[in-house]
C-alpha cells in the first residue's frame, strides 16, 4: 500500500484556509474589504476578547440575494473575475472567493443578507463550514457576518494567537488604516460592549485624523499632492518634524486605496526626514499612491498585504523627493514669518563672558562665508549689523517690524540666553553653528579645502563593499575624498576634507557604503547628492562649536548674525532644533503667577 494519501475537501479547506486566516486581524480585514467593495457607507464591528471570542461587522452594503448568499461562502466563488487577465483591470480589494469559504471552515459563523431592493432576505448558520440551519428573515438591507470560537476546530493553531490586548491592538491598528483610506465611509468600532471609535464620513483627510487620533496630529499635518512623469500620484501628508514619535505606528502607506506593508516605502519616508528629524524619533504620515493597476502586483501574497512594483526605485525616490518639497516648503513660510530681531536697552555688561582673541574658535578668525539664498533675498532688506558698544549688544534691522533683544549670556557653556519681548530664546550653541556651517558648505560645493595624508589610511571591506566604494570613487573624489584600490580587498584614502582630518575614516567609508546599499540604485546623481549632504552634514558637526565650549560675547554675536542669515535656521542638519522660545505666559504659568 502507497504511504501517500489524499486529503478530504473538509481537511484540506482547514489548511488552505491558514493562508488568508492567521488571527483575528485578517477576519476583521476580509470582513470590511468585503463591506467597501460591497459599497458600505457605515460599517460597524463588535469584538470580543480581542476577536478570539467573537466577531461581527456589519454594513449597509448592496447585500446579496439568496442564490448568491449560498454561493458566497463555497471557495473560489466570486463576483470580481472571471479569467486571469481580469486582474489587470481589478478595482476591487477582495477577489479570489477564498475569504468567506476560509472564514467559515475554522469558526461557528451567522450571514444575513439582503438586497435593498428585496422585500425579504436570508440567514445562514455555518458550524465550521457544514451547513446547520437556513432562514429567511427581514432585516436592514446590507450584510450581517458574525464568527464565534475562531479555530475551535484546530486547537494547535488557537494556541498561537496572541493575549487579547495584542491581538486588539492589530484589529484597532488596522481599523484606522481602513478609515483613513476611507474617510468617505463612516466607522463604529465596540470591544467589550465599549465604544472604541465611531467616526463619521468627511471628505478631509485632516478631519479623519482629527477623530481618529488625538489633536495634535491634525494641528501638525501638513497636505501635499505631487505628481512624477510615470503616471505616479503621491498625495496624503506628513506631519511637521516637531511632531516626534518613538515608533512608526503612526506611518500609513496605501497603493490604490489598499493598505499596504512594504519596507522600502518606510525607508524612503524615512530619508525623506533625514535633514530635520533626530536619530531615535520618527515622523508620522498617510501617503496615498495611485498607480496603474499594471504597475504594481498586489497577488504576492496571500492575504494581499504587501505589493510589488515594477519600478519601485521610482516610486520610492517620487516618495522622498516630495515629502522633502513639503517640509522645504513648510519651513520656508515658517522663516519668512519669523520676525527679525534688534537689542534693548542693554541691562548686562560685566556679567557677560571677555573678548580673548586668543581663545577664539576657528571658526570666528575670519568673517564666515555665507551666500544669500532665494528665501533670504525675497525678505526685503533683512540686514544684520553689529553696532559696537560697551555692552556688546547687537543690531538686527529690518526696514519693516522688529522684534528686540539682548544678550543675556551662556549657560552650562551650551546655551546663549536672549532676551526678547516674547520671552525668553534659548539658542543651542553647537545645533547653531552646525546650521550654519552645513549651510556654507553647501554652498561652497566643489570648493571643499582638503588636505593630502602623510600617511594613507588602509580600509579592509568586504568584496560586495569594495566594488560599492571603488564604484563611487569620482564621486567621493568631487568631495574632497580621495580612494584608490590598495590590492586583495583593501582601499587607501590619500586625501580628504579639511574639516574631517581628525575623523575616523574607516567609520567614514563603512558608513557610505551603507548609504549607497540602503537606497539600492547606482543613480549616481542622485545618489552624489545624497552622500554630499550626508558628509556635509557630519562635517559640519565636526567642525561645530561644542556643548562645553566657552564663548565671548563677540563670538556669541558672530555666531547670531551668522544664524539668522541662514536659510534652514530652525533645525541643525540632524533634525536638531537650534532655538526654542519660553514665551512670558510660559514663564508666568510655571512661577504662578498665572493659571
Amino acid at each position: 500500500m502507497g504511504i501517500i494519501n489524499k486529503l478530504s475537501p473538509h481537511e484540506a479547506q482547514k489548511i488552505a484556509a491558514g493562508e488568508v486566516i492567521e488571527r483575528p486581524y485578517n477576519i476583521v480585514k476580509e470582513l470590511i474589504e468585503n463591506a467597501l467593495d460591497a459599497k458600505a457607507t457605515h460599517i460597524i464591528l463588535y469584538i470580543q476578547d480581542g476577536g478570539k471570542q467573537s466577531i461581527r461587522c456589519v454594513d449597509n452594503g448592496v447585500g446579496m440575494s439568496e442564490e448568491d448568499a449560498r454561493l458566497s461562502i463555497e471557495r473560489h466563488a466570486t463576483s470580481k473575475l472571471a479569467k486571469i487577465e481580469d486582474l489587470d483591470t481589478l478595482q476591487t480589494f477582495g477577489f479570489r472567493g477564498e475569504a468567506l469559504a476560509s472564514l467559515c471552515s475554522v469558526s461557528n459563523l451567522t450571514l444575513a443578507t439582503q438586497m435593498h431592493t428585496a422585500s425579504h432576505g436570508i440567514q445562514l448558520t455555518f458550524d465550521y463550514a457544514s451547513l446547520v440551519r437556513e432562514e429567511i428573515i427581514s432585516r436592514a438591507p446590507g450584510t450581517d457576518i458574525t464568527l464565534n470560537n475562531l479555530f475551535g476546530n484546530i486547537p494547535a493553531r488557537k494556541k498561537f494567537l496572541k493575549t487579547r490586548e495584542t491581538e486588539w491592538r492589530a484589529i484597532y491598528t488596522l481599523v484606522q488604516a481602513m478609515a483613513l483610506a476611507h474617510h468617505d465611509v463612516a466607522f463604529t468600532v465596540y470591544h467589550e460592549k465599549q465604544l472604541m471609535l465611531n467616526t463619521h464620513q468627511t471628505t478631509d483627510l485632516t478631519e479623519r485624523i482629527a477623530q481618529i487620533f488625538d489633536r495634535s496630529f491634525s494641528e501638525q499635518f501638513l497636505e501635499f499632492t505631487s505628481g512624477t512623469t510615470k503616471d505616479i500620484l503621491i498625495s496624503g501628508g506628513i506631519t511637521h518634524y516637531q511632531y516626534q514619535r518613538y515608533d512608526r505606528n503612526q506611518q500609513f502607506f496605501f497603493v490604490n486605496k489598499r493598505w499596504v506593508k512594504n519596507y522600502k516605502l518606510s525607508q524612503a519616508f524615512n530619508r525623506g526626514f533625514q535633514r530635520v528629524m533626530p536619530p531615535g524619533k520618527h515622523p508620522a504620515g498617510i501617503i496615498f499612491i495611485t498607480i496603474a493597476q499594471q504597475e504594481v502586483d498586489v497577488n504576492v501574497h496571500p492575504r494581499k498585504e504587501e505589493v510589488v512594483f515594477l519600478h519601485p526605485r521610482i516610486i520610492e525616490n517620487a516618495l522622498e523627493s516630495a515629502i522633502q518639497k513639503r517640509l522645504e516648503s513648510e519651513t520656508a513660510t515658517r522663516i519668512q514669518q519669523m520676525e527679525p530681531l534688534k537689542p534693548l536697552q542693554p541691562t548686562l555688561a560685566d556679567s557677560l563672558p571677555t573678548y580673548n582673541s586668543q581663545a577664539r574658535h576657528p571658526f570666528f578668525e575670519q568673517p564666515p562665508f555665507v551666500q544669500p539664498s532665494n528665501i533670504i533675498q525675497s525678505m526685503a532688506t533683512q540686514q544684520i549689523i553689529a553696532e559696537p558698544s560697551i555692552h556688546n549688544s547687537l543690531v538686527f534691522s529690518q526696514i519693516e517690524s522688529t522684534v528686540s533683544y539682548t544678550i543675556v549670556g551662556q549657560l552650562s557653556k551650551t546655551y546663549i540666553l536672549l532676551e526678547t519681548s516674547s520671552g525668553l530664546l534659548i539658542v543651542d550653541q553647537h545645533a547653531a553653528h552646525e546650521a550654519v556651517l552645513y549651510e556654507q558648505l553647501t554652498l561652497r560645493a566643489g570648493a571643499t579645502e582638503r588636505i593630502q595624508l602623510l600617511f594613507p589610511e588602509i580600509i579592509s571591506l568586504q568584496a560586495e563593499s569594495l566594488h560599492t566604494i571603488i564604484a563611487f570613487a569620482s564621486e567621493l573624489e568631487q568631495l574632497g575624498i580621495h580612494i584608490e584600490h590598495a590590492g586583495d580587498n583593501t582601499v587607501a584614502v590619500t586625501q580628504t576634507p579639511l574639516m574631517l582630518k581628525n575623523y575616523a575614516l574607516k567609520d567614514l567609508i563603512h558608513d557610505i557604503i551603507l548609504w549607497v546599499e540602503e537606497g539600492g540604485s547606482f543613480d549616481r546623481q542622485t545618489w552624489h547628492t545624497k552622500i554630499r549632504k550626508k558628509l556635509y552634514a557630519m562635517m559640519a558637526c565636526k567642525a561645530a562649536v561644542k556643548a562645553g565650549d566657552e564663548l565671548s560675547a563677540f563670538e556669541m554675536d558672530e555666531l547670531l548674525k551668522s544664524l539668522y542669515k541662514t536659510e534652514h535656521r530652525l533645525t541643525c542638519p540632524h533634525g536638531r532644533p537650534t532655538t526654542w522660545l519660553m514665551s512670558h505666559y510660559e514663564l508666568e504659568r510655571t512661577f504662578k503667577r498665572k493659571i
